[in-house]
């Protein structure tokens, strides 16, 4: 959002509502006033408790969005209650989704229900904009604009620039949320099946725990649990690794995670497990991998190629992946057809 406010501001005066532990309003510059609501942090596993709290913050944002002037709304989620809480906008309406949330849901009356008032809300807005070609056809009827996902030009200097390091066991890495939807667990089994490997996981997440009492139960001294570090700490693990991982169960065929527009800019190879939009990115890779769900033996297949070419010892920059997300995926780029669209 940093990025799409820089270009808005290069033509239009802007007013940010956003959330906050404590409810204040100040303004920046000439073209840009931020106004910050209140808000106590989200249930992370009760479903029906966070859609409880959504549809309050939604509400409230909608609320503080008509007492203000202006010429357009854009609303972004995934918090997918903003998207009917968001027809009440007395302006026009453009609605940025960055999620399909609802279709994320376990299969029956709850998320047909959703769906319908979600599909239903859409057609309240003047114009919708997608991150992904998955997202595009799934909402193809609306005639979306996509503006493709990406990571930060500076961000992309640093990682496309990063010296790797040999090293002498060889090293997969995950980095990114803990959550059900990753089920690292998979990754975990992997560090009995190769000793000889180290995997490094780097993040937090509702599943954090869980998957701590998993490799202490199950004694995997090879599996190295680091928590949430700071950006240069985050540098220095990508330097040393050989590998990195990522994955999302099949529930989330839309969803294309921003961190493997990070891992491509590195020019390390991936190991992607899951289904969809994300799947079809890393197959579009050059020297990458991609299984589906339920398809592991073929990732230990890919694991075993790369430990026998002895990449970890003399680390290789893929350099057909740095040259595709410069190309297509650097965000200030494409937050510039946000600027056409508006």
């Amino acid at each position: 959002m940093e990025i799409f406010l820089k270009i808005l501001l290069q033509k239009y005066r802007v007013n940010l509502i956003t959330l906050a532990q404590d409810e204040h309003s100040e303004k920046k510059s000439d073209g840009l006033c931020i106004y910050r609501l209140r808000h106590n942090n989200l249930e992370k596993k009760n479903f029906f408790k966070r859609a409880y709290d959504e549809i309050a913050i939604s509400r409230k944002l909608v609320k503080k969005a008509n007492t203000l002037p202006a010429d357009a709304t854009i609303l972004t989620t995934p918090t997918m209650f903003l998207i009917p809480a968001g027809t009440f906008l007395k302006t026009k309406k453009i609605v940025d989704i960055r999620d399909v949330v609802w279709e994320y849901l376990a299969d029956g009356p709850i998320k047909n229900a959703l769906k319908k008032i979600m599909l239903f809300s859409l057609h309240r807005y003047d114009n919708i904009i997608v991150t992904n070609d998955y997202e595009y056809r799934y909402l193809k009827n609306f005639e979306p604009k996509i503006i493709y996902n990406g990571i930060s030009e500076e961000r992309f200097q640093l990682l496309s620039h990063l010296q790797l390091a040999p090293h002498d066991r060889f090293t997969m890495t995950y980095i990114g949320n803990v959550g059900i939807a990753q089920d690292l667990t998979s990754l975990c089994s992997l560090a009995q099946k190769f000793p000889d490997i180290d995997i490094k996981i780097i993040g937090d997440g509702a599943e954090f725990e869980k998957l701590k009492n998993y490799v202490q139960s199950k004694k995997l001294d090879n599996v190295k649990l680091l928590g949430k570090l700071p950006w240069e700490r985050v540098l220095e693990e990508y330097r040393t690794s050989s590998l990195l991982f990522a994955k999302l169960n099949e529930k989330f065929k839309m969803a294309m995670p921003s961190k493997l527009y990070e891992y491509a800019a590195t020019g390390l190879p991936i190991l992607y497990v899951g289904e969809g939009q994300a799947y079809d990115f890393v197959r579009g890779l050059k020297e990458c991998h991609a299984v589906k769900n339920r398809e592991e033996e073929k990732a230990e297949i890919y694991i075993r190629k790369l430990i026998q070419s002895g990449l970890h010892r003399t680390p290789k920059k893929i350099h057909e992946n740095i040259e595709l997300i410069q190309k297509k995926f650097i965000r200030e780029k494409n937050a510039k057809a946000l600027l056409e669209f508006v």
